[in-house]
């Protein structure tokens, strides 16, 4: 007799199968037989506003094919908010302060740009007394050139407050608005 699927995975539990406790939970239950999905949550993978990563994780569970066809490694969501980021000249306060009211999961800072992991890969904590001890909360917007969007942005009356960065693995800056709100837009780089 075949297994039949107690449980139906939705695409948010999915997209978080690269999480060691989700992983944990729910990779057993898939191997048994007894997850299933639906066609909303194909759709989801298909036309997903996740970020790359995580859309890939799901689709490459439902249909291996879709990884391939759907989301090639050059497909990613722009102008989509995906990320966030705290700069903090105080970053033990802050991981303390978010951390207890959020519970978030704040890693270790990597060295030697003083920055730290949020919830694995969601956001972000930045040690910023090596760069004046600057405080701000700002939100990341993937964009398809991040020299472009730098360009529209100051045309629009955008100012540039950290100039364009490549740390190897992401493009990125932050400008302020004309009201002087802060933001980032970033983009990843292809694999080599």
């Amino acid at each position: 007799m075949a297994a039949v699927a107690r449980y139906l995975a939705d695409t948010s539990a999915l997209s978080r199968l690269d999480r060691s406790a989700v992983d944990a939970a729910l990779s057993p239950l898939i191997e048994a037989g007894q997850v299933a999905t639906c066609g909303m949550v194909k759709l989801e993978v298909s036309y997903s506003a996740r970020p790359y990563c995580r859309a890939r994780c799901v689709g490459a569970w439902i249909y291996p094919a879709i990884v391939e066809v759907v989301l090639p490694t050059e497909v990613g969501m722009t102008n989509d908010v995906n990320y966030f980021e705290i700069g903090s000249a105080d970053p033990e306060t802050s991981k303390t302060f978010y951390g207890s009211l959020f519970d978030w999961n704040v890693g270790e800072p990597s060295m030697p740009a003083r920055y730290s992991m949020v919830n694995e890969d969601r956001g972000g904590l930045w040690d910023t007394t090596q760069m004046g001890g600057a405080n701000w909360a700002i939100f990341y917007v993937q964009v398809d050139d991040v020299h472009a969007a730098i360009d529209r942005a100051q045309e629009l009356g955008a100012t540039v407050v950290v100039p364009f960065v490549d740390n190897g693995r992401i493009e990125f800056a932050h400008l302020t608005d004309p009201l002087g709100n802060r933001f980032g837009i970033w983009h990843p780089k292809t694999a080599q």
